[in-house]
């Protein structure tokens, strides 16, 4: 069973990554949203926990992230036991909350019940079987086509921002590179006129495929493309 630990704090990553570890899970350690994102672009994972008290709304953005993809069980950190902070953690999307500093073997104990019930649920999966997760761009007919098989017609524009952000999946694109990429100008018009782009595909992508749109804001970076892809020729996407 596989875990991704998100937790901005190196010494409680450090430690709770230690007993998880101890208790026989296997567990990735991350101490960023960059880093996240990045993670998620490569493989997907059963379970993760994440530190909702990450800079700037990170954290929390991270929860709502994951909850739109449906099938990973969330567990939320966050510091101060008010029922305000657990409110949001879970209209957020979190299955469960821990208070920070968390208790190591309370923390392990969440896990167990979280898998049991994902596994009740159907959403646990034999180690033996991978659900498709890739996405897949066609680069000739501008279709970009989601894990669970529906697919979308993109505009010259649109087609030109994902294949940008798809030079390398999991890296961050600057605002100024795509604006350069679109041939907008390094200006409010220029910034306005890639907001609307993003805002479309974005509502686009969503719309038609009842996935959400994994083009994923890194504050202060820019953007990337946060889910596994490949760029292949696949006869669905030709329809």
């Amino acid at each position: 069973m596989r875990i991704i630990l998100v937790e901005g704090d190196a010494w409680s990553r450090a430690a709770l990554r230690e007993c998880l570890q101890r208790e026989g899970f296997d567990v990735e350690a991350i101490g960023s949203p960059l880093e996240f994102y990045r993670a998620m672009a490569t493989s997907s994972r059963d379970i993760a926990v994440v530190d909702a008290d990450l800079a700037d709304g990170a954290g929390l953005d991270i929860l709502s992230w994951l909850r739109g993809m449906g099938n990973i069980g969330i567990i939320a950190l966050s510091t101060g036991n008010e029922a305000r902070n657990r409110i949001v953690c879970f209209e957020r999307g979190a299955d469960l909350h821990f208070t920070k500093p968390v208790d190591g073997e309370e923390l392990v104990h969440g896990l167990r019940n979280l898998l049991r019930r994902l596994a009740h649920n159907g959403i646990e999966r034999a180690a033996s079987v991978t659900p498709p997760s890739d996405w897949f761009f066609d680069t000739t007919h501008w279709r970009l086509q989601a894990p669970n098989g529906p697919s979308v017609k993109l505009s010259a524009v649109e087609a030109k921002f994902v294949r940008r952000l798809l030079v390398q999946t999991g890296v961050v694109v600057s605002r100024a590179e795509l604006r350069t990429e679109l041939s907008y100008g390094d200006d409010a018009v220029g910034d306005k006129n890639l907001d609307a782009v993003i805002r479309r595909l974005r509502r686009k992508i969503e719309s038609a495929t009842g996935s959400p749109a994994p083009i994923q804001t890194v504050h202060g970076q820019g953007y990337l493309f946060s889910a596994p892809l490949r760029l292949e020729r696949r006869r669905a996407l030709e329809r």
